[in-house]
């Protein structure tokens, strides 16, 4: 135990320590988020700092190397998300040729630990290897991308990755995986070391660097958790829930509209409060509470009866939704209301 609590403390310490050293680096080459019509900043801000975040989580997983067989497979797989994130950061690589190196990315890992033979439905195991072990690839490749599509405000994806890390690091616990528990607690810590730079105001970014890799290294231990039946599916999404009902919802919100999904937008959540004036640190405040009030509770009370698992996570889906669908609603009333105004 020691050197996990090691390891954890380490992930967070290194990853604060390292975000300013990569934000001089970020300033000496120009590596600048410059704020343009579908962003939410108004000022030139550095990005980067994913380099600090995964540069600490992955040295205090070096720790815990002999003592779990999931270090190599977590860490190779997280520094090949990172590379790619930095390669668009750097070069914005075309979408589909990102998508392809995803998709690559997501089949080595499922190679690697798989298959996913059953999932856990309440009581219920499923038993059908192919079908859950395709359906993991997209899995995977929508959690990188959704927290990609979340990192538009200030501490709010760094902030989620502590929550989420944590979530699952508890439930790994709960299930006795003190190794994979490690992980998800390293990647807690090294968020919240990284936040403390990325909280409002905001002095770095985590750029495409991080939320790819923060969002897939969730994925992966979210796999294995279910790989391993530490947890359920409906579990895992409780731990993402607050990011993947914004994200999902406000993609299929387009592709109702006949919209270009897959294009920059501002139509999440988050950004319809910023754009009604919101502060990005009200806006993140709201997520923390939601994190804090709905998911928390809502994960213990289903921590400690599995059997009502897909109720639980029913439940708190209908109600994060809820709350999506009066910040949509609401937004657009008022930018129509502004837009007649002008007019």
């Amino acid at each position: 135990m020691l050197i996990q609590g090691l390891a954890i403390v380490g992930a967070g310490l290194l990853a604060w320590l390292l975000t300013p050293w990569v934000r001089a680096l970020a300033l000496k080459h120009q590596w600048l988020d410059r704020p343009g019509p579908r962003s939410s900043h108004q000022r030139l801000i550095t990005r980067g700092g994913g380099l600090a975040l995964v540069s600490g989580f992955a040295i205090a997983l070096l720790l815990l190397l002999p003592a779990s067989v999931w270090v190599v497979p977590t860490l190779v797989t997280t520094v090949l998300m990172t590379v790619l994130g930095w390669l668009d950061d750097v070069h914005d690589i075309n979408v589909r040729w990102r998508l392809v190196a995803q998709i690559l990315i997501a089949m080595l890992a499922v190679y690697w630990v798989g298959p996913v033979e059953q999932i856990r439905i309440a009581d219920q195991h499923l038993f059908s290897p192919w079908l859950w072990t395709l359906l993991s690839i997209p899995a995977l490749i929508w959690m990188v991308n959704l927290f990609n599509f979340m990192d538009g405000a200030d501490g709010l994806a760094s902030a989620q990755g502590f929550f989420s890390g944590a979530f699952l690091g508890a439930l790994f616990v709960l299930d006795q995986q003190i190794e994979l528990a490690a992980i998800a607690f390293c990647l807690s810590a090294a968020s919240f070391g990284f936040f403390l730079w990325n909280r409002p105001p905001a002095r770095i970014f985590l750029g495409d660097a991080g939320s790819l890799a923060l969002g897939w290294t969730l994925g992966f231990l979210a796999l294995a958790g279910v790989l391993i039946d530490s947890f359920s599916v409906a579990m895992a999404f409780m731990a993402v829930s607050v990011f993947v009902i914004d994200a999902s919802a406000t993609l299929i919100w387009r592709v109702v509209r006949k919209e270009q999904w897959y294009t920059a937008h501002r139509d999440h959540a988050y950004q319809q409060l910023i754009r009604k004036n919101w502060s990005h640190r009200s806006v993140l405040l709201v997520f923390i509470a939601l994190n804090l009030l709905l998911v928390t509770p809502g994960l213990w009370l289903v921590a400690i009866t599995p059997s009502h698992d897909w109720i639980g996570a029913l439940v708190l889906g209908v109600a994060l939704f809820g709350l999506w669908f009066t910040a949509q609603t609401r937004g657009e009333v008022e930018s129509r209301h502004s837009e007649s105004d002008s007019t």
